[in-house]
Formats: structure tokens, sequence, C-alpha cells
């Protein structure tokens, strides 16, 4: 088993912030938005490579934000 990595706390308060702007009424709506135009596109089959990372990269940001707000939630003080 792996040790847990040590996480600062301008990480911690950094992903705080996330979960705040992303936790709302508007926050979910636009995180719902940015899944839509993201991670629910499909390229299909005649997708140029450079057009599939760019949208591999849409993705990724997205990702990282849904990773930050539930890192958020695990920070405790809710």
């Amino acid at each position: 088993m792996k040790p847990r990595r040590e996480v600062s706390q301008e990480t911690v308060k950094l992903n705080k912030m996330f979960r705040a702007a992303f936790s709302t009424g508007p926050g979910k709506a636009v995180l719902n938005h940015l899944k839509q135009i993201s991670i629910y596109s499909v390229g299909g089959p005649g997708i140029t490579p450079d057009t599939l990372m760019h949208m591999e990269g849409q993705r990724f940001i997205v990702a990282e934000i849904e990773k930050r707000v539930e890192l958020g939630k695990d920070s405790g003080d809710e």
C-alpha cells in the first residue's frame, strides 16, 4: 500500500474554492454544460488527431474540476 501523500494547505484551500464555486445551483449548471460539450461529446470516425487531442484536453479539465470538488468535500468544515 502506498503511503498517503501530504496535501499542502494551498491545495486544500484551492479544493474548497472549487467546491464552493461548483456546488451551488449555478455552479452545477455550469459544470453540467461543460460535461455536455466535452465528456459527453463524440468525435466520430473521421476525427483528426488534433481535434481528438483538443477534446481530450477539454475532458481533462472537466475531470480536474470534478476531482477538486470531491476533494473539497473531503477536506472538512462542511
